[in-house]
């Protein structure tokens, strides 16, 4: 708002005049959007339809939304605006966003007005509804633990008289949802059908992608497998990849380009590795390394082909060896532990080079039972009181603690990877993929004093894969600190609080 102001006033910013020939804009009207459920001053309702666009304001919207958003999320029923900052006499700019103010079609401020369609409003209103009914349906199947089968099998009859536009929206947020929940069997089913009904959809190659990386997981393969569940049309493990190949397949047929980016050529090759085609990897990789000469995913490819060859030069990626310990580490929180001693501490950094008075290390050790986690982290803020004989809850919300998130992609298709994190308090969340109901088994210390925090942590390895690493097996691997209020660390580059898969290091296992 002081920028608004400070916007119209002559005097500010000179050198603005000067050099670029900017005049003052006096700001007429601001509206601030509300949370969600909560009504303003001005009010816009999602389902209302645009005659014009042939489609309501939230179909409008859902693109642009998916560009800015990595999971579909559906737009609210409302949204609420405040008014601001209204300069308009006698409050005529008081009714909706643009009363008061005369904005010429095509102007600098308004575009032209597209042709109405040909589909009549009555139609469209139908369509609305029905679509609006699809919601509701939608949205109680998220509070409730439905029977997803039986919905699915609904599901033709639900999307009947939707447009192909409408039906495959409706379709991507239930396989959305149910890959939210674990289901994935579910979730496929219903991406499979955009990827075969709707192939001109917009979220057709977003399915297919998905598809692509659920098929080649080995995450996904594995906790399907401890549910005794198969993913659609694929009921031994043999049939996963050969799919995840033939869906790769068609995206290179009906998205050419797409095809040759790394959320496609990872999984692909893990899939192609897992059927016996080494060669096709390799030729796959180097064509990866060439096509992106000028970024991090050209050192993925190049890592993948160091592992698959007799190592020779450096590992063009960062890696860590984890050699197997004989004795195991008392969960205390102190890391005084043998194990700790003879193991080399990950630096965690920050990417901004500013953490000299909060420095952080990570280590990773294993025997045969357990993976091992132990973490140092300097303090950023006091210590928070801790009431000891408070249980633990499951999956808390750890977006305000100092924490630390251990990434493991145990076959390193950079696609699907679990997720394990820790806060100063020993609390934890984990997730699989895309699956936030994930609770594996896993045993946490927290220690420290009044400068640093520690965290010990050992996870089995029957959780995440069905026998131990191979000796020499290489997982891709992250581990990254988020302080709020002070900073990010990682132990490699690049690294975001946004995941960022291009980025991971390896761990190897001797």
């Amino acid at each position: 708002l002081r920028a608004v102001e400070q916007a119209g006033d002559a005097t500010r910013y000179p050198e603005q005049s000067a050099q670029f020939n900017l005049e003052p804009w006096k700001v007429r009207k601001v509206f601030g959007a509300i949370p969600d459920g909560k009504l303003g001053t001005v009010n816009l309702t999602t389902s209302q339809l645009a005659p014009r666009l042939g489609a309501s304001l939230a179909e409008v919207a859902q693109v642009p939304r998916g560009w800015l958003e990595s999971t579909y999320r559906p737009s609210p029923a409302a949204l609420g605006f405040q008014s601001l900052i209204d300069t308009l006499p006698q409050g005529v700019g008081q009714a909706d966003f643009f009363s008061g103010l005369n904005l010429s079609v095509g102007g600098e401020a308004r575009r032209l007005l597209a042709d109405a369609p040909d589909t009549s409003t009555d139609l469209m209103r139908r369509q609305a509804q029905k679509q609006r009914n699809l919601q509701a349906i939608l949205a109680q199947n998220e509070r409730t633990q439905p029977n997803s089968g039986r919905l699915l099998a609904e599901l033709s009859q639900l999307t009947t008289g939707l447009d192909a536009r409408m039906a495959g929206d409706v379709l991507y947020q239930l396989g959305q949802h149910y890959a939210a929940r674990g289901e994935w069997d579910s979730a496929a089913e219903a991406l499979q059908v955009i990827a075969s009904r709707h192939a001109d959809h917009d979220l057709a190659r977003p399915a297919l992608t998905w598809l692509t990386q659920a098929y080649a997981s080995g995450e996904v393969a594995y906790q399907l497998k401890r549910r005794s569940v198969a993913l659609r049309g694929a009921n031994t493990e043999s049939v996963r990849p050969e799919q995840a190949v033939q869906l790769a397949r068609q995206i290179e047929h009906q998205h050419p380009l797409w095809f040759t980016e790394p959320p496609v050529q990872f999984p692909l090759a893990v899939a192609l590795r897992q059927c016996g085609a080494t060669r096709e990897v390799d030729k796959l990789l180097q064509n990866l390394s060439r096509l992106r000469p000028d970024d991090a995913w050209r050192g993925s490819a190049l890592g993948e082909l160091w592992l698959n060859a007799p190592p020779q030069g450096a590992c063009p990626k960062a890696k860590a060896i984890v050699t197997r310990s004989a004795t195991k580490p008392r969960l205390d929180g102190t890391l005084d532990d043998p194990i700790w001693t003879a193991t080399k501490p990950l630096e965690l950094r920050s990417t901004t080079d500013d953490d000299s008075t909060w420095p952080a290390v990570a280590l990773i050790a294993c025997d045969d039972e357990f993976l091992y986690l132990a973490v140092s982290c300097r303090r950023t803020q006091p210590a928070p009181p801790l009431d000891r004989t408070q249980a633990r809850p499951r999956d808390p919300d750890l977006s305000a603690q100092d924490r630390v998130e251990l990434l493991l992609d145990v076959d390193r298709d950079y696609g699907t990877y679990y997720r394990l994190t820790v806060d100063e308090r020993g609390w934890a969340c984990d997730q699989c993929w895309t699956d936030t109901s994930w609770n594996p088994q896993w045993f946490i210390a927290a220690g420290g004093d009044e400068r640093s925090w520690t965290i010990e942590a050992a996870i089995p390895w029957s959780e995440l894969v069905e026998t131990p690493p191979k000796n020499n097996a290489a997982w891709g691997v992250q581990c990254h600190r988020i302080a709020p209020d002070t900073g990010f660390q990682s132990w490699t580059t690049p690294a975001s609080t946004k995941t960022l898969p291009e980025g991971f290091g390896y761990v190897i296992f001797e």
